[in-house]
C-alpha cells in the first residue's frame, strides 16, 4: 500500500526513537529522584508531606492553577501579536502586549495582603474556591476577545487577583498544617507542581493551536483558540471538585 512502506518493512522514523528513548530517561531520573528524596533526612521536596491530605490537595489545585494561567502567557500574546488581516487579531506591537498582560502581575501583588480578610470571610476552602475560579474563569472571557482587547485586558485583571490570593492562600494553608523544619520544602513540591502544569499547559495549547490553522498560512484559526481557552476553563470545575469540604483556617480567627 503507498506510505506503508517503512511500517510494513518493520523500520521505524529515528525522531520516534529518539522521543521514546527521552521520555525513558525522563521517567527513570524522576523514579530515582523520588527514590533519593524520600530516603533522605533533608529533601528538596518533601513527598512524605504529600500525604497530609490539605497538602496534597492544595498541590494538586497548584498544578491545575499553573495549567490554567498557561493560556495568558502563551496563548494572549499569539492572539495579540499577529496581524490583523484575520479579524480576529489585534495586531499589538510588543509594548502593547505587555500592556495587556500588566494587570495581572500588579494585581497579583496587590490582591495577596487581602488574603487572610477573606479567609475570615469564606472560610479557607471559600478563598481557595474563589481564588481558582479567578484565576480559570477569565478564560471563558477569551471567547469574546474577537479582535477586542477590552477582553483581554480584564481577563488578565481578574486572572491576577485570582493568582495573587491562591498562591498567598495556597501557603498559608501550608504553614498552617506542616511542621516548622518543613515548610520550605512542601512548599517547594506546592511550586515545583505549578510549573509542572504550565508546562504542560503550554505544549497541549501549543499542540491544539497548531493543529488548527488558516488555510495557506502559519497563523492558527479562531476556533483552535476558541478550544483551548475550553479546556483551560474546564480545570476549574475539576480544581474545586478536588477540594475538601473542610480544610484547616490557615490565619488564627480574631474576635
Amino acid at each position: 500500500m503507498p506510505g506503508c512502506g517503512p511500517l510494513l518493512s518493520g523500520q521505524v522514523h529515528p525522531g520516534r526513537i529518539r522521543a521514546v528513548a527521552r521520555v525513558a530517561i525522563a521517567v527513570a531520573l524522576l523514579a530515582l529522584f523520588v527514590l533519593a528524596e524520600l530516603r533522605t533526612t533533608h529533601p528538596l521536596i518533601d513527598l512524605h508531606g504529600l500525604r497530609n491530605g490539605p497538602v496534597a490537595l492544595t498541590c494538586v489545585v497548584a498544578f491545575v492553577v499553573g495549567y490554567g494561567t498557561t493560556v495568558w502567557y502563551v496563548v494572549v500574546p499569539s492572539l495579540a501579536g499577529l496581524p490583523t488581516s484575520t479579524g480576529y487579531r489585534l495586531g499589538a506591537i510588543t509594548s502593547a502586549v505587555g500592556f495587556l498582560l500588566l494587570p495581572m502581575g500588579v494585581l497579583a501583588l496587590a490582591s495577596a495582603p487581602f488574603t487572610p480578610r477573606l479567609e475570615r470571610l469564606l472560610g479557607t476552602r471559600g478563598v481557595m474556591t474563589l481564588s481558582t475560579a479567578l484565576v480559570v474563569g477569565p478564560n471563558l472571557l477569551l471567547l469574546l476577545a474577537y479582535g477586542n482587547p477590552v477582553f483581554l485586558w480584564l481577563g488578565s485583571a481578574v486572572c491576577g487577583v485570582g493568582i495573587g490570593l491562591g498562591t498567598t492562600q495556597s501557603m498559608n494553608i501550608v504553614v498552617g498544617v506542616v511542621p516548622a523544619d518543613r515548610v520550605a520544602s512542601v512548599s517547594g513540591a506546592a511550586f515545583v507542581l505549578r510549573s509542572v502544569g504550565a508546562a504542560l499547559g503550554g505544549r497541549i495549547a501549543a499542540g491544539v493551536l497548531a493543529s488548527d490553522l488558516v488555510p495557506g498560512t502559519p497563523i492558527p484559526a479562531w476556533d483552535a483558540y476558541t478550544t483551548t481557552f475550553v479546556i483551560s476553563a474546564v480545570a476549574l470545575p475539576l480544581s474545586i471538585a478536588l477540594l475538601p469540604a473542610q480544610l484547616p483556617a490557615a490565619v488564627p480567627t480574631i474576635p
